[in-house]
């Protein structure tokens, strides 16, 4: 198994389809491999408000099956 991170969200120009792209832990900023995957919008509004913090108004259905 290898670890990543997220080293970005973004939106694929052509589709409009939102695409988060992994990188693993072990490569160097700037270099190495990259795993784009292209999501839901539902899943990149989640993914993005876990990035900067933000709380939602109510809990999302994954918070829900995790509590």
């Amino acid at each position: 198994m290898i670890h990543v991170r997220i080293a970005s969200l973004a939106m694929d120009p052509l589709t409009t389809q939102p695409v988060v792209v992994l990188k693993p832990l072990s490569d160097a900023p700037g270099h190495g491999r990259l795993l784009p995957i292209w999501i839901g919008h539902p899943e990149a509004t989640s993914i993005l408000l876990a990035l900067e913090g933000a709380q939602p108004p109510r809990p999302q259905s994954h918070d829900l099956m995790k509590s």
